[in-house]
């Protein structure tokens, strides 16, 4: 049977079990949603640690967080907190330096190799869990009682940490739509910065500038909570590498720091061809399911006076719109602020600069419960993510708070409608 038969009939296979989120986007010819449901396949199957008669998949750590990345994404939605199920990564550093954290690296990881092998060999890094510490945030004459996660940390496996280790928790996003995000040009954002804040209205966006690890050369990020990855191919490489151990062309190395020796000596599950475990070609297949997800577009009707609120209170300002395409983001990174800072820098990054979160897809977030919105999940609702936004956001937020209730309803009820 021609290959081409043999996978159509692999496609409506899968097709007929997908889960009703996960679907390509429109006009893609029949290779392309071949490889949409191929890349699909391989996103859901688990790894297995090496040596292991599944050749094709095998790798696994010896430092993981999860065997697949749709324990994170399940089906394309955004994560989990602990003690819900997987879907939070720990980010390691130095305070206020663009530097891993020694003896455990840029990201903690709490599972190893030991778990599905039942050796002793490699211990994971930490154990984590999460506690909910309620903080009054003050805001003119206003108090408001928020809420928001602090991580405790135990069975540490390599050493102590520094006094002056950084950690930020990332809450693992949704996937739907980054193909659009990938296709904004790098011109197109950079006219959106205002860096030295010229027009004077108190936002100075700014690009990040990161590795492109194929090039060598510095591009403008898009992807991730600070703009860190500049392509989809690069950002699912480096989830790969930091989430499931499993090295590529771009990250052909283990993620073992020099200390972790059991972690470096581990069995790998390297091809003959390319001496990594993920193939060039099953890396692609995995980018291109990101890149035709479809969006999550709302069913429910926008609210005009919502819309227009939104523009008037400043909210447009940072989430605003391509020429081609809106996803309520200029993609640009800026300062929201001590309170939410995690005094981590990444490339030109600060610990207080975040990228502006895309709101498109935020009615289907709310529709998970419980909610969870901004990088580490700490708010349980638009009202709270509003709330949290200080730095050149304080103005919009001044100006939310000054609305009477109504027009606050229908400016939230706006923004759940994207």
């Amino acid at each position: 049977m021609p290959k081409l038969v043999l996978g159509l009939y692999f496609l409506s296979a899968l097709c007929s079990a997908s889960p009703s989120w996960v679907k390509p986007v429109k006009h893609l010819n029949a290779q392309e949603k071949l490889n949409f449901w191929t890349g699909f396949s391989l996103f859901r199957s688990p790894w297995v640690a090496a040596p292991a008669s599944t050749k094709g998949r095998d790798g696994l750590g010896p430092l993981y967080n999860a065997r697949s990345c749709d324990a994170c994404h399940h089906n394309g939605a955004h994560g989990k907190l602990p003690n819900a199920g997987f879907g939070l990564v720990v980010r390691l550093g130095l305070t206020n330096r663009a530097a891993a954290l020694p003896s455990y690296g840029e990201q903690l990881q709490t599972l190893s190799i030991d778990s599905v092998t039942h050796a002793n060999s490699v211990a994971p890094e930490a154990q984590i869990e999460l506690q909910w510490q309620q903080v009054t945030l003050s805001i003119g004459q206003q108090r408001f009682k928020l809420k928001t996660p602090i991580l405790k940390k135990s069975q540490l496996g390599y050493g102590p940490w520094p006094t002056n280790s950084a950690v930020s928790l990332r809450l693992a996003p949704a996937l739907f739509g980054l193909g659009d995000i990938e296709r904004v040009s790098s011109a197109e954002i950079l006219r959106g910065a205002d860096p030295e804040d010229t027009d004077g209205n108190g936002i100075s966006g700014k690009a990040n500038k990161v590795l492109n690890r194929e090039s060598g050369q510095l591009e403008v990020g898009r992807f991730g909570y600070k703009a860190e990855q500049p392509n989809l191919r690069q950002q699912v490489a480096a989830a790969f590498h930091q989430d499931i151990g499993i090295t590529s062309w771009l990250y052909p190395k283990q993620n073992c720091t020099a200390s972790q020796t059991a972690c470096l000596n581990a069995d790998t599950g390297n091809s003959t061809q390319e001496q990594v475990e993920i193939t060039r070609e099953k890396l692609q297949l995995v980018a291109q399911f990101n890149a035709f997800l479809r969006p999550a577009y709302s069913s429910k009707p926008a609210s005009p006076a919502g819309e227009q609120l939104f523009n008037t209170v400043g909210c447009q300002l940072c989430h605003s719109a391509f020429s081609q395409i809106n996803v309520y983001s200029n993609l640009l990174l800026h300062d929201l602020g001590a309170e939410l800072g995690d005094h981590r820098p990444v490339s030109l990054a600060t610990g207080q600069e975040w990228r502006t979160s895309p709101l498109r897809g935020i009615a289907r977030k709310l529709k998970r419960q419980p909610v969870r919105l901004l990088h580490d999940g700490r708010a349980g609702s638009v009202e709270d993510a509003i709330l949290w936004h200080g730095g050149e956001a304080s103005e919009t937020r001044a100006n939310f708070l000054a609305l009477a209730d109504q027009q606050k309803h229908a400016l939230i009820q706006f923004i759940s409608s994207l």
